[in-house]
Parts: C-alpha cells; sequence; structure tokens
C-alpha cells in the first residue's frame, strides 16, 4: 500500500501536461487509494486535486457545475457526463466512505523500507 500511494504523490493530479495527464479515473482511484492511507499520502493528494477540481470546474452558464471533457484522457468517450460525475465523486470520497485502515496514520508516518 505504501509503495502505491509513494507512486500517487509522486505523480499529483495535474492539468498542464494536456490530455494524458487529465485522467479522472486516475484522480478517482487516486484519491480512494490516498484517502484510505491517511496521513502525509492523502494531505498531498487531496490538497491538489480539490483545488485543481474546483478551479477547473465552469462556473457559469449553461454548463456551470461541469468539468469540460475536452482534452482529458477518457472525455471523448464519456462526454460531459462523465468528467463531471468523476469530478464528483473525486470531491466525496471523504463523505462516502469510512477508512478502512485503523492503522493508516501509523502506515503514512512510516519510513518505506519498514518491513512490518
Amino acid at each position: 500500500m505504501r509503495e502505491g500511494a509513494e507512486f500517487l504523490v509522486r505523480h499529483l493530479p495535474d492539468w498542464k501536461g494536456g490530455r494524458r495527464t487529465r485522467n479522472f479515473y486516475y484522480w478517482y482511484y487516486g484519491t480512494l487509494a490516498c484517502y484510505q492511507m491517511r496521513g502525509v499520502y492523502w494531505d498531498k493528494w487531496n490538497g491538489r486535486l480539490r483545488d485543481l477540481l474546483v478551479e477547473k470546474q465552469i462556473k457559469a452558464g449553461k454548463e456551470s457545475g461541469s468539468w469540460n471533457e475536452k482534452n482529458t484522457t477518457w472525455g471523448h468517450r464519456g462526454g460531459r457526463v462523465y468528467t463531471t460525475a468523476m469530478g464528483v465523486l473525486c470531491l466525496e470520497v471523504y463523505y462516502r466512505y469510512l477508512p478502512l485502515y485503523n492503522q493508516g496514520e501509523r502506515l503514512a508516518a512510516a519510513p518505506a523500507d519498514d518491513t512490518d
């Protein structure tokens, strides 16, 4: 779990890299994983993704509240409904799920070479 979480925080959500980095599917499952790990992993991931999604959400007009599907990894397949649903799911993880691992804080704080 720790190795996966470390990968995720090295590859935080980003809007600048174009279609390859705007992957709402990756963001959603990364959000679930980091939420379960808690600690520094969750703080880094959620801090970046939450601010990015709120910044990029359309704020005016008939598409207000949605995210543009253009130039996203799977948006050309699922359209605006898909990107908006995935964006909302990312933002509501902590309202929908309970942490599974009571030791998540300890795991997040442990050095990577700890073997317990």
